[in-house]
């Protein structure tokens, strides 16, 4: 993994935006670079800027969020990191970047935006969870070992070297990523002890099965024919059983339907009793009916001839109101005629004086007013040209007084800033005074603050030393009580113990574990006899629907064959009817053969001389059997309809025995794989289903429920007890390193207190000396400003004041070169109003001339309009009181249209007379023709009155009034019809019905199945029921025997299968755990550390023989994980690691901090090393030791950059990045090539 780019904007104190090439040139050829600026700049910025695109965190800060961002530079509503980095040839890029609501300083933070991209510009992810694990599978690096790696921070280098055993064990496993070693070693035991208890349950089990022996299983068998033989016996009573009680059953329900039919006929003929009255009473509507023609002929005859008569004097009326009418438009017409003449003559008149008088009068008008007009137009433009000349005087004369002000104000503000040439003068010296001023200032503060921050310090020495006394007595009153109570856990812990089995909590976990696999299988048992329950009534429900549908069958059966044989009687009784009937039509059409045989004559047919046929002959009533044919097809169809009714209910039914029949066998195949099921149940074996199973099992699944509620409660009471045990341990030990920690603290207060006032005295002497040479420049600048009396009254005082020169002399300057420059504008500016004053005053006077001569034309033409008005005003006076306000038009329209409505009028009043003579003449013709048609109507009348009269007389009616008493509605005839055709066939059908009931009743009664009666047949059937049912549980029971042995059998043979199995795979598993497994997995992570420490420790020595050739690192073989160093130079002596100086712990800590970077990039290549780490410990020969290390690391093509303020560093590395602080306190920048613009 090589890092290619850098690009970050406001971190820390890195305020701005900055890019970092390290693919630049420079970087290309001097690929060991460093970092340097003053303490606090933000130098390990850079590198924080890379771990956070990289991984959304830093070495010194936790993942930035939503809720905390401490990277973000003060007073800044955004930030963002960008790296470009290549693993194995392929280019990408990381994002990552932060804002405040509406990217304002104090707004909320907004959640953080991260991208990962290739160079190319694939995007490969957005989300930030996303981009930080693909970024840990494309480097083969996360977070630590990033930072182990590839950017070793500031106090990492020591912590591996100067660690305990535990904490190098923790870092090792951290770094290394050996924990895997930990789970492998406790899973293996995990492992191995699942696969004991397995292969004990397994025993256990073997052990509780039970098998007959073959003399038990012979007697079994035995039992099991037995019993199939009665129950067959059995079956078959219970099946006559059934029949004759079905038998018995009908034919009671025969007898039943026999009595209610007979009620049901007798009901109908007394229906047809109460009918006789109606049907009288039809008869004589009947009959009726037949004279409602000629009635009804008549009365439209009446109407015909009343409505003709009527009609007639309708028009008679008419016309008398015509004549009248007639009388008043001939005297209208007479007068319009006369109104006509006299407005003919006042038009004529009209028309001359409009032509002589008003048409020359009018021309004389407009000719007058349009002079009116041309004056008026005149008047107007001399008038807006005179205003016009007034407004521009007005706009002058306001220019000119403006201008005098404006002079006069200018004049005087000159006048009061006197003082401005003399500033002006000395404004470069003042200003070379500020800058050294302002120099001075800041050392006075910087100054001021180191004193600040010592007081403080002292301050916080003082009252640390006090804290460290007060906790110190707190510490000692908190450690007696805590031993007392460290006395008693130990107590209850033994008590709590004592409780478990063999007073050990891996005993009781062991016994627990058995507990719940029991429970476990007890509940994997409870849906399968919930099954077997639902199974076992779902037979019992569809047993009896399928016994309910046989025993219908066989009455559908027997009822059908009642049917067929009645159809087939009734069939047979009309056909011989029909024969009959046909033959005596053939008698009939020979009738008049018949005639002409005569006794001892030969036969016209035969030519026999006998003929028996016609002396023996009957003649047949044939409207009586044609009645006869009648009811017996009815019968007969009401018969094959009863026949397909019964035999297509037989059928469904038939379809339904078989549907419960194929639900009967899969229940049934079911119940026989649910059973399969319970005797391969290992928690199931060796017991029996039955109706009280499910309770059994509830019942044991309380008890082990209860059972591992208990034993677990009690294995968590020891555990929590030890818990609190080590934690109270631990919080005795804590309190008296915290002891220690506070006495060595208070010695460490006593020293900073008297190095402080030392440093406090000698700086406060330099503050001092500062402020006389500040006083001394001050001085000098009042004295170069004006005095008091030299400044008139308007003066800017506040200006001139010598405190706001000091306390804000950059603004102090920029206000003096304003007011210089505004007072050089204000002179300029006094001499081009005065050249414009001089000019507007000519202007004026021109203007005023101008105007006196427009309004002397003005007068003129408002003379001559005037005159023009009174003549026009004279002239229109005239033709109003002569002729109105009326036009010449308007006068010729009002007389032609008087002529006009005159004229309409009289050929309105001829129109309505000639319109009136023609209403007479139709009128008249009208009444002809009705005079006419009323003769005829009369005519016709009398004749179908005469008709009517005769039909009436000779009918059964006495008159017209009789008649129509007895006449009815044609909705009341066919009512009545209805209702006696309705009772004729009712009357036939229940009469068949009854006799088809009969024919069925005798047929039962000739069945004879049973001598019992229903209830002796119901009791009968009920007994044998409970004998098959008794019989069938025995041999469900017996059967259920010799199944669970054969299960028992394929049982046992299956566990010592298994058990053979398990007992290969457990002795590996044991193996196993006895060399690497344990239950904290301490034995293989052990093992494994060791090993990965070898191997760091020969990494290291490696870079050791490079950086110096005196040390060489081993392990300590009585501590596992303990380091030592070899001293070559001193015949290989043996030492400690705490023995090295500071110098040399750092080269020991920097080979072993590369050993661990190599160690850790096992999967990537590191080509990029960044070192955050002082090197002012070492002295000259050790850091060029160092130096000449790390240039051989560089050599191998790694980019190496390291962080420091040591100046043999700088001088030894030629290419830097510095970090320098700004003018504004808090903030730092780097060197412009690396400030980034958009171009870029």
């Amino acid at each position: 993994m090589k890092i290619l780019s850098l690009r970050f904007e406001n971190l820390n104190s890195l305020k701005g935006h900055w890019k970092i090439d390290f693919q630049d040139q420079a970087f290309q050829d001097n690929a060991l670079f460093a970092i340097t600026g003053q303490t606090g700049a933000g130098k390990s910025t850079i590198l924080d800027a890379i771990c956070l695109a990289l991984y959304q965190q830093t070495p010194r800060l936790d993942k930035l969020t939503q809720s905390k961002n401490e990277l973000m530079t003060r007073g800044c509503g955004d930030c963002f990191a960008e790296v470009e980095f290549a693993v194995k040839g392929k280019a990408y890029r990381v994002y990552w970047s932060q804002k405040r609501a509406r990217g304002h300083a104090d707004g909320n933070l907004q959640a953080p935006i991260c991208e990962l991209t290739e160079i190319a510009g694939k995007v490969l992810a957005t989300k930030s969870s996303e981009v930080l694990k693909l970024v840990t599978e494309l480097t083969g690096l996360d977070f630590s070992r990033f930072t182990k790696s590839m950017l070793l921070a500031q106090g990492g280098f020591a912590a591996f070297l100067n660690a305990t055993s535990g904490e190098r064990a923790e870092l090792l496993e951290e770094l290394t990523g050996t924990e895997i070693y930990c789970e492998i070693a406790q899973y293996v035991y995990q492992q191995n002890k699942q696969i004991q208890a397995e292969l004990t349950l397994l025993t256990e089990q073997s052990k509780v099965l039970s098998l007959l022996d073959e003399t038990q299983r012979a007697e079994l068998d035995a039992e099991i024919a037995t019993l199939t033989q009665q129950q067959k016996n059995l079956t078959a009573e219970h099946k006559a059983l059934e029949t004759a009680f079905n038998w018995l059953q009908q034919t009671q329900k025969i007898s039943v339907d026999i009595e209610a039919q007979t009620q049901v006929l007798a009901k109908i003929n007394q229906q047809k009793q109460h009918f006789e009255s109606k049907e009288k009473a039809l008869i004589n509507a009947e009959k009726a009916a037949k004279l409602t023609p000629l009635f009804e002929s008549k009365q439209q005859a009446a109407k015909q001839h009343e409505k003709v008569k009527q009609q007639l004097l309708e028009i008679e009326q008419k016309r008398k109101s015509n004549k009248a009418l007639m009388e008043d438009a001939l005297k209208d017409q007479e007068l319009k005629s006369t109104q006509l003449q006299v407005q003919q003559q006042k038009t004529t008149q009209v028309l001359d004086e409009i032509n002589s008088v008003l048409m020359p009068l009018e021309l004389a008008i407009a000719d007058k007013q349009s002079q009116s007009q041309q004056l008026n137009q005149q008047q107007l433009e001399k008038s807006a040209t005179v205003k016009q000349e007034k407004q521009k005087l007005a706009e002058q004369q306001l220019q000119i007084t403006a201008h005098h002000q404006q002079l006069q104000t200018l004049q005087l503000t000159l006048q009061s800033r006197a003082y401005i040439p003399k500033i002006s003068e000395k404004l470069s010296t003042i200003s070379l005074q500020l800058n050294q001023l302002s120099e001075m200032q800041d050392k006075q503060l910087t100054l001021s603050q180191i004193l600040t921050s010592i007081e403080q310090k002292k301050f916080d020495a003082i009252k640390s030393n006090a804290h460290a006394q007060q906790a110190i007595k707190s510490l000692m009153t908190q450690v007696e009580p805590l031993e007392s109570t460290l006395q008693q856990t130990k107590s209850d812990i033994n008590r709590a113990l004592s409780l478990l089995p063999d007073a050990s909590i891996k005993a009781a976990s062991t016994e627990l574990n058995n507990i719940q696999i029991q429970l476990e299988q007890c509940l994997s048992a409870l849906p399968l006899v919930d099954k077997l329950d639902r199974i076992e009534a779902d037979l019992v429900k569809i047993t009896d629907n399928k016994i309910h549908l046989e025993t219908t069958l066989q009455a559908e059966n027997e009822q059908l064959l009642v049917w067929k044989s009645q159809g087939q009687k009734l069939a047979e009784e009309v056909n011989n009817t029909e024969k009959l009937l046909e033959q005596d039509q053939i008698i009939q059409s020979l009738s008049a053969l018949q005639m002409k045989v005569e006794e001892s004559e030969p036969c016209p047919l035969c030519g026999s001389l006998e003929h028996p046929a016609l002396i023996n002959y009957q003649k047949i009533d044939t409207s009586h059997h044609q009645s006869r044919l009648n009811e017996q097809q009815q019968l007969l169809l009401e018969a094959r309809n009863r026949y397909s009714e019964l035999n297509g209910q037989l059928k469904s039914n038939q379809q339904q025995l078989q549907q419960v029949q194929s639900s009967l066998q899969a229940l049934l195949l079911e119940r026989e794989a649910q059973l399969q099921l319970w005797s391969s149940n290992a928690y199931l074996m060796g017991q029996e289903y039955n109706a009280q199973s499910n309770a059994l099992l509830l019942a044991q699944k309380q008890s082990l429920a209860l059972q591992v509620q208990q034993l677990t409660q009690k294995i968590e009471e020891v555990r929590r007890l030890e818990s609190l045990h080590s934690e109270q341990s631990n919080k005795i030990q804590t309190l008296s390193a915290d002891k220690n920690n506070l006495l060595l603290t208070q010695q460490q207060s006593v020293h900073i207190q008297n190095s402080l006032t030392e440093q406090f005295d000698a700086l406060s002497a330099d503050a001092a000396q500062m402020t006389l040479k500040m006083d001394a420049v001050k001085q000098t600048i009042v004295t170069s400003l004006p005095e008091p009396y030299q400044l008139s009254a308007s003066s800017d005082l506040t200006f001139l004041n010598p405190e706001s020169i000091f306390n804000q002399p950059e603004q102090w300057l920029a206000e003096a070169t304003k007011q210089v420059t505004d007072y050089q504008q204000q002179l300029t500016q006094e001499q081009q109003l005065q050249q414009q004053l001089s000019e507007l005053s000519q202007q004026h006077l021109l203007a005023q001339q101008v105007m006196q001569q427009h309004s002397e034309l003005l007068q003129q033409v408002t003379t001559q309009m005037n005159v023009l008005t009174e003549q026009i005003n004279d002239a229109l006076q005239q033709r109003k009181s002569q002729f109105g306000e009326v036009s010449q038009e308007q006068l010729r329209e009002q007389a032609q249209q008087q002529l006009t409505h005159c004229q309409e009028q009289v050929e309105k009043a001829k129109l309505a007379l000639h319109a009136l003579n023609a209403t007479e003449q139709a009128l008249q013709g009208e009444s002809s023709q009705l005079i006419t048609l009323e003769k005829e109507y009369k005519d016709h009348l009398a004749n179908v009155e005469a008709k009517f009269s005769n039909a009436l007389a000779v009918s059964l009616f006495t008159d017209q009034a009789d008649y129509l008493d007895a006449c009815l509605t044609q909705d009341e005839m066919q009512s009545l019809m209805a209702l006696r055709q309705q009772l004729q066939q009712q009357l036939l059908t229940e009469t068949t019905r009854l006799q088809t009931l009969e024919s069925q009743f005798a047929a039962q009664q000739a069945l004879k199945l049973t001598e019992l009666d229903l209830p002796q047949a119901s009791q009968a059937l009920k007994g044998s029921e409970s004998k098959i049912e008794q019989y069938q549980q025995i041999y469900a029971t017996k059967l259920g025997l010799l199944q669970a042995d054969e299960h028992a059998k394929l049982k046992q043979q299956d566990l010592l299968k298994q058990q053979q199995q398990k007992q290969e795979n457990a002795q590996h598993w044991t193996l196993l755990n006895k060399l690497i497994g344990s239950a904290d997995g301490a034995k293989f992570r052990t093992f494994a550390q060791g090993v990965t420490l070898d191997n760091l420790v020969y990494l290291a020595n490696k870079e050791m023989a490079n950086l110096h050739q005196r040390y060489q690192l081993k392990r300590n073989i009585n501590q596992p994980l303990a380091l030592q160093v070899i001293d070559l130079w001193q015949a290989n002596t043996i030492r400690d690691v705490k023995t090295l100086s500071g110098g040399e712990s750092f080269l020991v800590s920097l080979g072993l901090a590369l050993a661990l970077s190599n160690l850790v990039s096992h999967k990537t290549q590191i080509e990029s090393l960044f070192l955050d780490e002082g090197f002012g410990t070492l002295d000259a020969n050790t850091l060029e030791v160092a130096l000449e290390a790390l240039e051989r690391l560089n050599a191998t093509g790694k980019l190496i950059g390291i962080i420091s303020h040591v100046d043999a560093l700088k001088e030894r590395i030629s290419h830097q990045i510095h970090v320098s602080k700004g003018a504004s306190a808090g903030f730092s920048q780097l060197a412009k090539q690396y400030q980034f613009n958009e171009a870029q």
